[in-house]
């Protein structure tokens, strides 16, 4: 058993990304990895949705393979602490 320790994540509307990728450049956006199950599940807005995904999907706890990328506007997320052993080291 891990201990538990705090890590930084990500809430967008009712969903927590365990990582995004910080904009680069003023013209571009937050993004992060999303899998069509969790795009259906969380009924995420197909205008946030660019196809190319790769890597795994940073939804809290899921396990896939990313489908898609997310896009996240100035203002979609909320930086939050979580507590736990994800098995993050």
């Amino acid at each position: 058993m891990g201990s538990e320790k705090t890590f930084t994540m990500y809430k967008y509307k009712d969903v927590i990304f365990e990582d995004i990728e910080r904009k680069s450049e003023p013209e571009y956006c937050d993004w992060s990895g999303i899998c069509q199950k969790c795009v259906d599940l969380h009924k995420i807005d197909s205008i946030k949705i660019a196809d190319g995904g790769s890597g795994h999907c940073m939804v809290l706890d899921c396990k896939n393979e990313a489908d898609y990328y997310i896009d996240f506007d100035d203002g979609d997320l909320t930086e939050i602490s979580v507590t736990g052993d994800y098995g993050i080291e």
